[in-house]
């Protein structure tokens, strides 16, 4: 496939409405399905969705008259990286924290539609001794953390950093009201996290059921957590699990799947 075989499609003028009928070969859409979307997905040959849940909405969708079979899933594309065992052993140490600590994370760019507070009563119930707690985003994000952590007896066991905590953290937590696809979640996947988040939110669909939040207000996910603090085999297994999951969706498989799309309809 070489770029000169492709054109992107453009609104059409009022001469090109009038002298030709509008058409496009390949279609990828993300995000909600707003009334532009269908009338390209309708003038479309082929359409590439995010999720399996975009493809339910809009086959269900009575305004779309594209063929469920033309439509096709390409969850969005993570970068793998290469895991440095390090980095956990420093921040540890440089806290006095044992060895064997584990590391909840939460970080994203709403706390508040994100579910922060969620987080913080989660923690607040686990009774594991053995683990930390790790909010991650800038001095605006945090400010107001500041007080609710002082307000809930979690000052001393939650940390507040500016960075990103990918690289050392072991579960992710992200309580979201959010439907559209959560990215924090499959880069956690990525650097080997066990991932919670809501089956309302569409990473759902690449989690294991026992990581399903039934809600954003989930809290009943505290013995689950519990136990992957206490079982370190078993919090290994969903680790590696997460992985695995996460290196499917690289940018190769990706470009892998449209190359073969395109040859059998284009």
């Amino acid at each position: 496939m070489d770029k000169q075989d492709f054109h992107i499609y453009k609104k059409p003028n009022l001469k090109s409405k009038l002298l030709d009928k509008p058409k496009i070969d390949l279609f990828f859409h993300t995000g909600a399905v707003s009334s532009d979307d269908v009338k390209h997905i309708n003038i479309s040959s082929v359409l590439i969705v995010s999720t399996q849940t975009t493809k339910n909405i809009i086959t269900n969708n009575d305004k779309i008259k594209i063929n469920p079979q033309n439509i096709y899933i390409i969850y969005p594309s993570v970068d793998i990286p290469k895991l440095d065992k390090s980095s956990k052993k420093q921040f540890l140490k440089k806290r006095n924290l044992g060895k064997k600590t584990t590391v909840l994370y939460f970080t994203a760019n709403n706390f508040q539609q994100t579910g922060v507070q969620i987080y913080l009563k989660i923690i607040k119930n686990i009774t594991a001794g053995n683990f930390i707690a790790v909010i991650s985003g800038n001095p605006t994000q945090l400010k107001p953390v500041v007080q609710l952590l002082a307000q809930m007896g979690l000052s001393k066991k939650v940390l507040l950093v500016a960075e990103n905590m990918f690289d050392i953290s072991d579960i992710f937590v992200l309580p979201t009201t959010n439907k559209l696809f959560a990215y924090n979640c499959l880069v956690a996947m990525a650097y080997k996290n066990v991932v919670f988040a809501p089956r309302t939110n569409t990473i759902a669909e690449h989690l294991d059921s026992f990581s399903v939040m039934d809600s954003s207000s989930d809290e009943t996910i505290v013995h689950r957590i519990n136990m992957l603090i206490e079982n370190k085999e078993e919090l290994k297994t969903y680790q590696k699990t997460n992985r695995n999951i996460a290196k499917r969706w690289t940018i190769t498989n990706q470009y892998k799947q449209l190359k073969k799309i395109i040859k059998s309809y284009l």
